[in-house]
């Protein structure tokens, strides 16, 4: 090889390589660009769910220690009335039933907002209690299996009672189904929660870009407890979750 090609060979070979340099490079760093844009999405989508549990913790200690109170109050004064003990006054028994309907659905609105059964019983309890109310509005078959002996703490559990009651609340609102079935199960220090339905299935679109929760927040849910969520939704809607319970948050 003459010197002159061997000149010209050595320098597309330097330039090959500080090609390849520059490519890696820039390769790396749009990989941790994105890194970081992924990372602050979740930080957003978490600070948004914190937002909104804090909000709901609020609304619910409003409801309990303003609304609860005035709520007695009206139905004893009612009670002691003349006209309600001697039945003189129908309008008054009617408002004395309705007030009784109407604390018990605020305390189901309260317990879905904080579900305090969770922190004093536990999450397959609350769960159930849920799911129980939920059977007595709907017409919706429910299905629920709790086969978990791990204590789960009430932070992890806060998150995956609101993963499921999110899940549970859009078949019946959204899904037309007439069938639910929950099973969170046990194995190997992970936590499996399948949650399934015979309803008309929904866009993925439509749950990724939906007020409130959402798929993309439902992930995030899943994510910061450390685990992962598969989501289909084709002849019913199909979510299948993992959590390690050995890598609890709180």
């Amino acid at each position: 090889m003459h010197s002159f090609e061997k000149t010209i060979y050595y320098a597309v070979l330097i330039s090959s390589i500080i090609l390849g340099i520059v490519f890696a490079f820039f390769t790396v760093t749009i990989f941790r660009n994105q890194r970081r844009y992924y990372k602050a999405l979740q930080a957003r989508f978490l600070a948004e769910i914190e937002i909104l549990d804090n909000e709901r913790a609020r609304i619910a200690r409003d409801l309990h220690d303003e609304l609860g109170p005035l709520v007695i109050l009206i139905r004893s004064q009612i009670a002691e009335s003349d006209e309600f003990k001697n039945h003189k006054n129908e309008l008054l028994a009617k408002a004395y039933k309705n007030i009784d309907e109407f604390t018990e659905r605020l305390k189901g609105i309260a317990y879905n907002l904080t579900p305090a059964q969770l922190i004093k019983k536990g999450l397959g309890i609350a769960l159930n209690d849920f799911l129980e109310q939920l059977k007595e509005v709907s017409n919706i078959q429910i299905q629920f299996r709790y086969e978990v002996k791990e204590n789960i703490n009430p932070h992890t559990g806060i998150h995956i009672y609101r993963i499921i009651q999110e899940i549970v609340n859009n078949a019946v609102k959204h899904s037309g189904a007439t069938y639910i079935d929950v099973h969170l199960r046990e194995r190997d220090k992970n936590l499996y929660i399948l949650c399934k339905d015979d309803g008309k299935g929904m866009e993925i679109e439509r749950m990724s870009n939906k007020s409130g929760m959402g798929l993309n927040s439902l992930k995030s849910r899943t994510e910061m407890l450390g685990g992962w969520l598969q989501f289909q939704s084709k002849k019913g809607t199909e979510y299948f979750i993992e959590i390690p319970l050995n890598n609890e948050h709180g």
